[in-house]
Parts: C-alpha cells; sequence; structure tokens
C-alpha cells in the first residue's frame, strides 16, 4: 500500500509538472538531458534513456556511466522502469492537455466549455462576409488562437524527444526477433541483412544490436539457417565484429569460430566471402587478444580450409582467403609454418598471376608476412617463383598491392631501391 500511494505520489507530481510545462528532474535522461520516452533502470538502479545508455556502453562496455566503476560482472541488466513510464504518461497527458484545451477532462473543461458556448450564444451566427474575412486573414497566416493553442508551443518538452529514434530502437527489437522465426521462409536471412545494414548506416547501432541480444543469434543463424541466412549473418557479424575489440570478443565467447569454419566449408561462395571476412577481422591487430583469436581459428581448422578456397572458389573467394590468411600469418611462428605446411605459398604465386586486382593484392600481403621472420617460408617463396609476380605488381598493382610487394621483396632481400615506384 505504501508503494502504490508513493506511484500515486509520483504521477501526481508529474501531473502537476506537465500542468506547468517544466519536467521535473526524474523524467531527465542523465546522459543527455532530455525528456526520456523509453526509459530503462541499471544494475546499479540509475535510470537512463535505452539509446542513450546503449550508445555509452558500446565506448565503455561493463561501465557506469555515472559513477564511472564497472558493473558487477560487467552486465548492466537493463530493465524497463515502469514507474517512471508511468509518471511520464501522466506528464505528457498533462502537457498535451495544457497545450490543447479541448482534449481537457473533468469539471474544470466542462466549464470552460460552457463559458465558451455562452459567449457564443451571446455573439449570434456571424454574417456571410465576417466569415468569409475571417477565412481569408487565416490563409494570409493571421491564425485564430484556437490554432495556436493546438499547436506544440516552442516550449513544449516533447519536443526533445526523438520519435524516429524510437521508432528504429523497436523496429531493431522485432528484427533481433525474427532472427529465430521459423514460421516464414527467408524471415530470419532478411532480419540479418536487414541488421547489417542498420550496422552499415550507423557505426552507434552496433552497441543497441549487441544489447537487444542479436549476437547469440546471428551465430546460431550461421549453422542453423538457410544458405542465405548464413551468408547474410556472417555478413552483419562481419561489420559488426569491424573495429570493435569488445564485440570481437563477445563474437568469440559465442561460439562463432568453429561455425565459421563449418560455413568456409559448406557454404555458397556469398557464405564464404562473408566467413572469410569474419575470421579476417577477429584476426586483425597485435593484440593479446588478436594472437589468441588467430589461435583459436588455427585449432578449429580454418587455415587449410583457406588454403584450398585460394584456388577452388571464385575470385572473390579466393580474395577473400587470401585476406584472411594474411592477418592470421601476422601471429606466431607456428601459425606461419602451419599455413605454409598446409601448401599457402604456390597457391598465393598462383593467385598473383591469375588473380582479381583485389586478389593479388592480399595474396601479396599474405606472402610478406609469411615471409617476415621466417626463413622457411621466404626460401620457400622464393623456389615457389614469386619474386618475378611481386616485382611486376610493384609497376601494375594497386596501392595496396604494391605496398604489400615491396615489403614482401624486402623480407627476402630482394627490395633493391629501383622497384620501388610509389611513394
Amino acid at each position: 500500500q505504501g508503494l502504490c500511494r508513493g506511484l500515486q505520489r509520483d504521477r501526481a507530481s508529474a501531473r502537476m509538472a506537465g500542468v506547468k510545462g517544466e519536467p521535473p528532474p526524474a523524467l531527465m535522461c542523465p546522459l543527455t538531458m532530455n525528456l526520456m520516452r523509453d526509459p530503462v533502470k541499471d544494475a546499479n538502479g540509475h535510470t537512463f534513456e535505452r539509446s542513450a545508455i546503449y550508445r555509452v556502453l558500446l565506448i565503455q562496455p561493463g561501465i557506469c556511466p555515472l559513477t564511472y566503476r564497472p558493473y558487477l560482472k560487467g552486465n548492466a541488466r537493463l530493465t524497463p522502469n515502469c514507474a517512471v513510464r508511468s509518471m511520464l504518461d501522466a506528464f505528457n497527458k498533462a502537457a498535451e492537455e495544457r497545450l490543447d484545451p479541448k482534449r481537457r477532462g473533468g469539471c474544470g473543461g466542462r466549464a470552460q466549455r460552457q463559458k465558451q458556448g455562452s459567449r457564443d450564444r451571446g455573439k449570434g451566427r456571424c454574417s456571410e462576409a465576417e466569415a468569409r474575412r475571417r477565412k481569408t486573414q487565416s490563409a494570409n497566416g493571421q491564425e485564430t488562437e484556437c490554432r495556436r493553442m493546438a499547436e506544440p508551443s516552442i516550449q513544449d518538452p516533447r519536443r526533445e524527444v526523438d520519435v524516429a529514434q524510437l521508432e528504429r530502437d523497436e523496429d531493431l527489437r522485432g528484427l533481433v526477433r525474427a532472427l529465430e522465426d521459423t514460421s516464414m521462409e527467408g524471415c530470419s536471412a532478411e532480419a540479418a541483412g536487414a541488421l547489417r545494414n542498420l550496422i552499415v548506416a550507423n557505426g552507434a547501432n552496433k552497441a543497441a544490436v549487441v544489447l537487444e541480444g542479436a549476437l547469440p543469434r546471428l551465430v546460431k543463424l550461421l549453422s542453423d539457417g538457410s544458405d542465405e541466412g548464413r551468408a547474410k549473418a556472417a555478413y552483419a557479424l562481419w561489420n559488426l565484429a569491424c573495429g570493435n575489440t569488445a564485440i570481437k570478443a563477445s563474437v568469440v565467447e559465442a561460439g562463432a569460430i568453429p561455425r565459421l569454419v563449418e560455413l568456409l566449408y559448406g557454404g555458397s561462395d556469398e557464405g564464404r566471402v562473408n566467413a572469410a571476412g569474419v575470421l579476417s577481422n577477429l584476426a586483425m591487430g597485435n593484440s593479446l587478444a588478436a594472437d589468441a583469436n588467430r589461435a583459436a581459428i588455427a585449432q578449429a581448422g580454418a587455415n587449410p580450409v583457406l588454403v584450398d578456397l585460394l584456388s577452388d572458389g571464385s575470385d572473390d573467394v579466393r580474395a577473400g582467403a587470401a585476406g584472411a590468411l594474411k592477418n592470421l600469418a601476422a601471429g606466431e611462428d607456428t601459425i606461419k609454418a602451419d599455413i605454409a605446411r598446409a601448401g599457402a605459398i604456390p597457391r598465393l604465386v598462383e593467385l598473383m598471376r591469375d588473380g582479381s586486382e583485389k586478389g593479388k593484392a592480399k595474396a601479396a600481403g599474405a606472402l610478406r608476412n609469411l615471409t617476415c621472420g621466417h626463413a622457411a617460408n621466404k626460401a620457400a617463396m622464393v623456389a615457389a617463383g614469386a619474386i618475378p609476380w611481386l616485382v611486376k605488381l610493384l609497376s601494375s598493382g594497386s596501392r595496396e598491392g604494391r605496398a604489400n610487394a615491396e615489403r614482401a621483396l624486402e623480407n627476402c632481400g630482394s627490395g633493391a631501391p629501383q622497384f620501388r615506384t610509389f611513394p
């Protein structure tokens, strides 16, 4: 009973604030200082606008933005704040009534309508000429008092609510739920594709996608979906993992690596390209986390599969496989040796000879990393006839291809100044 009385007092207070047009601090998001529309409460009891806390947790995952201390077990445990939502409803209703008296209920509203009716009867029906004059004035921009009161004023606090953002949040929840929808063929694939488009359109959407629980559903779709669904799930994960260490760690923890290797084995060409892209992103960098990812990818058996795709796939598949091997070869010597034992070096030379421009650049990058500090791989590259093709790439390749070719030649002691043909 005490709790109910407290909620009633809070609603009454919010309603009075709405009548005055001054939102109370309890309804303002501490991050944006705007009126909340979708309030959520974190593990510490703080209330935020859902979209605002999502964006903050993307930058500082697991850290409370008000106390700057880690949440317990790094989990913010965001839940809807029903009490604040109830206060917001009361405030918004009162604000609407203040702006439009016609919507106001109760005795006060009836008294005002009766008073207005008496005034109209006292005036009588206006003449036809007077009606035309008023219509002309309205057309010229001289609005009546009724129209002015019906329109939101500049001070209306509802103007601070990003309605479009709230609609996008609701759409996002629907897309995440649709990832597991098996009632209609192609539904989960379309949802995965739409999520990928949201991420590409705005990088800030990454946090919302992850916090809404999309990541484990996408990982599951890698093996449980149709060929189209698996490919689009990999594409969404590829964009999610790009440039974000925390999300990369979450992708690995969700068990994505073995499923991505399975997709390399038996997926469509699109699925293989996207799977190679995710593995390439996970293996990128010089951090301890990147080293651990490279080891996990090698342990899952990805290296020989990627080497086979260097010659057995389409141009895009071959380029994607070479790009993944390039980042994998940036790790420890044991991984470099494993890739070489799988027969990568002669196939990379073949790709430099007859592949696409992108494939040639990625192949040169893979050879560059394979031969960095590894004498056996240097000898194998020379024996495979790579030097003439690297030299040719210096003058006719893309900027990435020329840079990779020069470094690969330098690794073998063949980077003479006359080969340097770009700044």
